[in-house]
């Protein structure tokens, strides 16, 4: 799931198999090993939803465990993890610069560097424009 997405969010959908036939199944979320994340999620009929916004760039996988009841009581318990894919939602940040240049500098005389950085890890390039300031 892509991370920003809103809250109440379908992750994805559980389906179960069981050898009696027309069975039909409950899903909860359940403690026990791999039930660290099961909090950022809630379960509505079959659907896995998200309870809050997820941004990759502070954690990228969530585990939760999920139980599969079915109408006779049995059921089966799982660890699963929930990848969130990066976005890129993070404009660069350029630290604050003056370049000043001399009267009479030969051609192609450096001013300095420009710096940035960018939370997503994007590879930046600069543009100089003509006028008056502009943001990037």
């Amino acid at each position: 799931m892509a991370e920003d997405a809103l809250v109440g969010t379908a992750v994805g959908t559980f389906s179960s198999v069981d050898q009696d036939a027309g069975n039909s199944f409950t899903y909860s979320l359940v403690a026990g090993a791999g039930s660290d994340d099961n909090g950022q999620f809630t379960i509505n009929g079959n659907a896995l939803l998200t309870v809050s916004v997820f941004d990759y760039e502070t954690k990228s996988m969530y585990l939760i465990r999920v139980r599969t009841t079915d109408a006779g009581g049995l059921f089966f318990e799982k660890q699963l993890a929930v990848n969130i894919l990066n976005v890129n939602d993070n404009a660069p940040v350029v630290s604050d610069q003056v370049l000043t240049i001399s009267e009479d500098v030969s051609v192609r005389t450096s001013l300095g560097v420009i710096s940035a950085t960018d939370a997503d890890g994007d590879i930046l390039s600069f543009v100089i424009t003509d006028g008056a300031h502009r943001p990037f």
